[in-house]
């Protein structure tokens, strides 16, 4: 991997979200790097996520107003339950985050409850 590697931490160990909308980290300026490569963990199906699961889903924008998922490798995977998954995005616009979506049986969404991180590192572009 060519570049130096900054490192990066988007959902620190251990954070706990609750119902069915989705979270997004602060949006980061990511025009000196080319790529962000990520390990992404969740616990395991905690209070009424029934047959649901989670989705960690990498954007970018060039207005913070509207978002589209990265290329790359897995840049929308849920790793499974106690699990880490690892995506690798590549950066093209100027603004970077991470999404995450507690997915659930219909009727319980808003009572879903999942614990995750997601930590990594920025590959900076070379002159």
């Amino acid at each position: 991997m060519a570049g130096r590697l900054v490192p990066l931490v988007m959902y620190p160990r251990y954070s706990s979200f609750a119902g069915k909308h989705p979270f997004t980290t602060v949006p980061l300026d990511v025009t000196g790097y080319s790529r962000a490569v990520l390990t992404c963990w969740r616990g395991p199906h905690n209070i009424s996520l029934g047959t649901g699961g989670v989705l960690f889903v990498c954007e970018e924008s060039t207005d913070q107003q509207v978002w589209v998922t990265c290329a790359g490798t897995n840049v929308s995977f849920d790793p499974g339950e106690n699990t880490e998954g690892v995506a690798s995005a590549e950066l093209r616009r100027k603004w970077f985050r991470l999404k995450f979506n507690v997915q659930a049986d219909a009727l319980e969404q808003d009572l879903a409850r999942v614990t995750c991180w997601s930590v990594g590192h920025l590959v900076a572009r070379e002159p």
